[in-house]
């Protein structure tokens, strides 16, 4: 009876045992690995962050960036679109743009007193437009020189192509897009022209040797049909596009939207608060565009009226 005993006590404690050594065995599973866990889990939360926040700077950009494009695309579209854009010195254009700022915008019709009337007629008569290579040129190498330095410039220039005949080398005469071409780069930088002017000119002739610009065309293009023809040409840009169709071409409504003088202008005729920071920044192109649509199909007189006011001169004047 006791031996039965002894084995169930036993028994018992071998059971008791048993149960103990099964949960010690279980202690071991401490966070360790967890922690691991979590600290990869907490890296990578950081990463995503970072992750998100630059797909969404990313995204923001390539919003603003489309708007941007939108934008320029629209401002180019609006501006350069074909307008009732005709020459001012025909008929009786002058008298009714006139007639046409007296009505919607006074404060600039106050500018068009006799005086300014009889210089812009006689501006209009000195600009026909008959030789395009001629102000194309002129319009290159004035770029981004005074006005004194460029006109030496250029009357070296021309004296370049030696006819050896005065009476053909008066003050009407100008090199041909062949002449231009017969001159090497360096002989032409000989005039004072820099290197890029006188690759400018030498593609300007290029383009009017291989009939890619068609001057006699013109008539019966539109401002943007003759403006993608022109920008073509090396170191041709809106800014001499512009000046071209205004001053050459006599075109009625062209508004020169790169001009800083012109956009300077615009704010401080249309009352709008100009700039005291270095930067200067005027009002945006779209913006003028809105401003001066009262001034349509007579934007060309109107930007000449803002250049009177502020005492500008343009190449030409």
């Amino acid at each position: 009876m006791s031996a039965i005993t002894a084995a169930i006590r036993k028994s018992g404690r071998l059971s008791t045992k048993t149960a103990i050594s099964y949960k010690e065995k279980k202690i071991p599973k401490i966070s360790k690995p967890r922690i691991s866990k979590k600290v990869v889990v907490q890296k990578d939360q950081k990463t995503s962050k970072a992750t998100k926040v630059n797909n969404k700077k990313g995204k923001t950009e390539r919003v603003k960036a489309e708007k941007v494009q939108v934008e320029k695309i629209k401002i180019i579209e609006y501006s350069n679109s074909p307008s009732a854009s005709f020459d001012l010195s025909e008929g009786s254009h002058l008298k009714d743009a006139v007639n046409h700022f007296k009505k919607h915008d006074p404060k600039l019709a106050a500018y068009l007193d006799e005086e300014t009337l009889a210089k812009f007629r006689n501006k209009l008569s000195r600009t026909s437009g008959v030789n395009a290579f001629r102000s194309l040129a002129s319009a290159i190498i004035y770029q981004q020189i005074h006005g004194k330095a460029a006109a030496a410039i250029e009357a070296k220039f021309i004296n370049l192509f030696d006819t050896q005949d005065d009476d053909t080398l008066d003050g009407d005469w100008y090199p041909s897009p062949d002449d231009v071409l017969g001159k090497s780069i360096e002989e032409l930088r000989t005039a004072g022209l820099s290197a890029r002017k006188a690759e400018y000119l030498q593609c300007l002739a290029q383009k009017f040797n291989d009939r890619s610009i068609i001057p006699e065309n013109f008539v019966n293009m539109s401002d943007d049909e003759i403006a993608k023809q022109l920008i073509q040409v090396k170191g041709v840009g809106q800014w001499t596009v512009d000046m071209f169709l205004m001053q050459d071409l006599n075109h009625s409504d062209i508004l020169p939207l790169s001009d800083l003088a012109i956009r300077k202008g615009v704010a401080k005729h249309f009352d709008l608060a100009m700039p005291t920071d270095k930067k200067k920044v005027f009002p945006l192109p779209h913006h003028m565009v809105e401003l001066t649509d009262i001034w349509r199909p007579y934007r060309t007189v109107a930007s000449w009226l803002i250049w009177r006011s502020l005492d500008i001169k343009v190449t030409g004047s």
